[in-house]
């Protein structure tokens, strides 16, 4: 199983205790981190050859305009991130589908032009069908989704079957992004064998996973 540790869906107080939670989970054998841009800056020259780092785009809410956030895409690609954690515009996911998925192939083609890979948060208050949705995505070249956006606590068994479902009727890689915090949840996503794991607390980590 693929797994990174996440920091930028909180408020970092401590910069010097959170790089170094940063590189332990390098440590730890993680495969990626998802961390803020400036962040990367300051230890890319540290990240060895093929390891994963994303960035969010308008995370969490979506609420930003084509234009900034078609300009944040760039510059995080240039940056030499090679992923991008895209949360699709939020209004409009609800008032003009049509127009959303213009923006997002729009971020999917820069992203193709610096090598970069589109992770997609899915929406599940959009107009369309989850299902149909991930569906949607699949067809315009994006392979891998987050099945919620995890800022608050989503209900952990909604977040599994969301994100079985979209195992089961596409072909996109579901990044488990869901909030645990006791052992019975971690037994659960074992068994769900999804393609990855995203890990915000890693002495959770610690105490319930094996070390890969």
């Amino acid at each position: 199983m693929y797994t990174e540790y996440c920091n930028y869906n909180r408020v970092i107080y401590d910069y010097s205790k959170e790089l170094s939670l940063v590189y332990r989970s390098m440590d730890l054998g993680m495969k990626g981190m998802s961390i803020p841009i400036h962040m990367y800056r300051e230890i890319k020259e540290y990240l060895p050859e093929g390891f994963v780092v994303s960035c969010p785009i308008d995370y969490p809410c979506g609420h930003s305009s084509s234009k900034a956030r078609n300009y944040m895409v760039l510059n995080y690609a240039k940056s030499g991130v090679n992923a991008i954690d895209y949360t699709p515009n939020h209004y409009l996911m609800k008032t003009s589908p049509v127009k959303a998925l213009k923006e997002i192939k729009t971020a999917l083609s820069i992203c193709r032009d610096y090598g970069v890979t589109l992770r997609i948060f899915i929406d599940s208050d959009s107009k369309l069908n989850y299902a149909n949705l991930c569906k949607l995505y699949y067809s315009i070249g994006i392979d891998i989704c987050f099945p919620c956006v995890a800022y608050h606590r989503e209900s952990f068994f909604d977040t599994v079957i969301n994100a079985k479902l979209i195992e089961k009727n596409t072909e996109m890689s579901v990044v488990y992004n869901g909030f645990l915090w006791h052992e019975q949840q971690v037994g659960i996503v074992k068994r769900s064998d999804f393609f990855g794991l995203r890990v915000y607390d890693l002495e959770f980590w610690c105490n319930y996973f094996d070390k890969e």
